[in-house]
């Protein structure tokens, strides 16, 4: 996650194998050394607020619970702003931050195979979003356009033997999945990150390949690839971390 204000990238590394624990590290984009270390739960989706570019929300997992984690970028410190669903602790690996409302949004899987969407307000700790999705889709990522809060996903059928994904609006409201578009891409496997432009009109998402992994850029407008980047290097088959800087 990139502060623009500062210019910083902000990454989590595990500590041990617990998956539990780890480091939350900031990264300097012009000296690319460290600016910022501390000891924090495990976030598997991180998001900053440019409007308040020294607090960083996390979704963490906890026991059975997912909770938003608040944490402060000056002095490590972290508070818990609220739960999600007891029943509903497997995320779909899908999560995203509404920087126009304050809402983190999360797909997560049920004890009973049914999927939902959540969304909190990270300022009051309220569940403002509640609503049961179509299980027969597997999220491969999601980001929410700051300039309108419609939340986009990366769609991808389960149980097909030719994988492949579209882009999607989600109604947050009821739940109902709409492509952007008819556009449908065959993927090796799902991706493991994702970003948006507002300005640009654009989605990118990392997907699989081959054994390589590729970048997808999906026109928020018509729901056409725009453009498709393999990155061939030898570590990777998933990118981590994906953001555009604008």
């Amino acid at each position: 996650q990139i502060s623009a204000s500062s210019g910083t990238l902000y990454v989590y590394n595990f500590v041990g194998d617990n998956f539990v624990t780890g480091k939350t590290v900031g990264f300097d984009l012009t000296t690319r050394r460290a600016v910022f270390e501390w000891h924090s739960p495990h976030f598997w989706r991180m998001a900053i607020d440019q409007k308040h570019p020294d607090t960083l929300y996390g979704l963490h997992i906890y026991v059975k619970n997912v909770r938003v984690i608040k944490m402060n970028l000056t002095s490590g410190a972290t508070d818990v702003i609220g739960n999600f669903d007891d029943g509903y602790v497997q995320p779909c690996n899908s999560a995203a931050y509404d920087a126009s409302t304050g809402v983190f949004y999360a797909f997560l899987y049920g004890d009973n195979g049914t999927m939902k969407l959540f969304g909190m307000d990270v300022a009051s700790g309220k569940l403002v979003t509640n609503v049961t999705v179509d299980d027969s889709l597997y999220f491969c990522k999601a980001e929410a356009d700051p300039a309108d809060g419609t939340l986009y996903a990366l769609a991808m059928p389960i149980n097909k033997d030719q994988p492949h994904v579209w882009l999607a609006r989600v109604d947050t409201k009821t739940g109902q999945v709409a492509p952007v578009g008819s556009t449908k891409f065959s993927v090796g496997g799902c991706g493991s990150d994702s970003a948006l432009s507002s300005r640009q009109r654009l989605l990118v998402g990392s997907i699989q390949t081959d054994g390589n992994a590729a970048m997808l850029f999906w026109s928020l407008d018509d729901g056409t690839v725009a453009r498709t980047v393999t990155v061939t290097w030898e570590c990777c088959q998933y990118l981590y971390g994906l953001e555009l800087f604008e």
